[in-house]
């Protein structure tokens, strides 16, 4: 269960990184 919660958090933070680099590559 706890990889699973593990596996989820490390989804969500590669998502938000992505979202984050998207939206400088946008302003650039």
């Amino acid at each position: 269960l706890w990889n699973i919660v593990d596996f989820i958090q490390n989804m969500f933070y590669v998502i938000w990184i992505t979202m984050r680099l998207t939206a400088w590559y946008v302003v650039q």
